[in-house]
């Protein structure tokens, strides 16, 4: 069994001008995606949780 990484966007929906590319470890199974709490902070954007 081998792993799959996706390129996606990601952006602030408060501020769409505001976005960036970003490599994921794709998931099938899980119900919410998972970025880089300094990520979310260039973007503005609300951090949740940090592990």
């Amino acid at each position: 069994m081998g792993s799959t990484k996706v390129k996606v966007e990601i952006c602030n929906p408060k501020m769409p001008e505001k976005w960036k590319e970003v490599e994921l470890l794709a998931d099938t199974g899980a119900m919410y995606s998972v970025v880089q709490s300094g990520t979310l902070k260039k973007l503005d954007g609300k951090v949740h949780y940090i592990v």
